[in-house]
C-alpha cells in the first residue's frame, strides 16, 4: 500500500507474496516459523513464513488464497512494477490491481484501503 502511494493505516505487518521455491529457499536463509493467525481464517496458504526479526513482522505466503462468498480465490498477482526505496528494488502489482486485490478480501479495513489508492 505505501509503495503504491496509498494509506494503509495502522500497519500490524507486511505481507508478502512468494512462490513456494522462493518462500523454501528463505526458510534456508533467515529464521521463519510457520506461525500463522487464526484470527485470519478468510486466508489460506500452502506454505507460510512467519520473520519477526525486523520492526515489524514479515510474513511471507505462497498459494495465498482468499474466501470470498463461499469460494477460495487464489491471490496471484498478474501485474509488476518495480519500486525502489533505500536502495533496494520492491515489486508491487500496479495500483489498479491491488484495489482489485483489496476489494477481494472484503474486510471494510481494505476497502479504507482501496479507496486511497483510487484517489
Amino acid at each position: 500500500m505505501k509503495l503504491l502511494g496509498g494509506e494503509p493505516g495502522r500497519i500490524a505487518d507486511i505481507d508478502v507474496i512468494v512462490s513456494r521455491c522462493d518462500l523454501e529457499a528463505l526458510y534456508q536463509r533467515i529464521p521463519l516459523r510457520d506461525a500463522r493467525d487464526a484470527g485470519k481464517a478468510i486466508f489460506r496458504s500452502e506454505r507460510f513464513g512467519l520473520w519477526n526479526a525486523p520492526e515489524l513482522p514479515i510474513e511471507f505466503m505462497a498459494g495465498l488464497e482468499v474466501l470470498n462468498e463461499g469460494s477460495w480465490l487464489k491471490v496471484q498477482p498478474q501485474t509488476r512494477q518495480q519500486i525502489f526505496t533505500r536502495n533496494t528494488a520492491l515489486y508491487v502489482p500496479e495500483a489498479a490491481e491491488m484495489i482489485g486485490i483489496l476489494i477481494s478480501f472484503g474486510r471494510d479495513k481494505d476497502y479504507r484501503r482501496a479507496a486511497t489508492l483510487s484517489g
